[in-house]
């Protein structure tokens, strides 16, 4: 006597784990020659924006800009408070063993506190630490006994 089962195929998420990175954004904010020049820095403020993930074989890449807007007093007769913006470009790479093209990923990005400098009445160095929290799935085919 034999006995037969009768299988179904399940998709499943398998969860590969979690990898942090911090990486630190820096560049500057020039004022444009039409702008008086910086006496004090009232407030920096810095918003991140991830405009691509690209998963390769164990490594994830992100790339995007954190967006900075400075808020200064102008040296001019008044003591006028002025604004200028500015995008500072980034490009993460993270190791994380396991992910390949099909994976799942889920990313969680925040910004710490923006160091800045005025360099000269012209321009202000900006230093933004950005710390990523990577998690990554892989969806996998599971064979379940439904009966026999």
């Amino acid at each position: 006597m034999s006995a037969e089962t009768i299988n179904e195929t399940i998709n499943v998420c398998k969860y590969l784990g979690q990898e942090k990175s911090i990486s630190t954004v820096d560049g500057e904010v020039v004022l444009s020659d039409i702008k008086p020049d910086i006496l004090s820095v009232v407030r920096v403020s810095n918003k991140v924006c991830i405009s691509k993930i690209e998963v390769e074989e164990d490594r994830i890449n992100i790339s995007g800009t954190v967006n900075i807007g400075v808020i200064y007093i102008a040296d001019d007769e008044n003591n006028s408070q002025r604004g200028v913006s500015c995008e500072l470009p980034f490009n993460e790479l993270i190791n994380f063993p396991g992910v390949n093209s099909n994976s799942i990923i889920r990313v969680k990005y925040s910004a710490g506190n923006t160091e800045y400098k005025v360099t000269n009445g012209r321009k202000v160095s900006i230093k933004v630490p950005v710390l990523f929290q990577v998690r990554a799935y892989n969806n996998c085919d599971i064979s379940i006994i439904k009966g026999i």
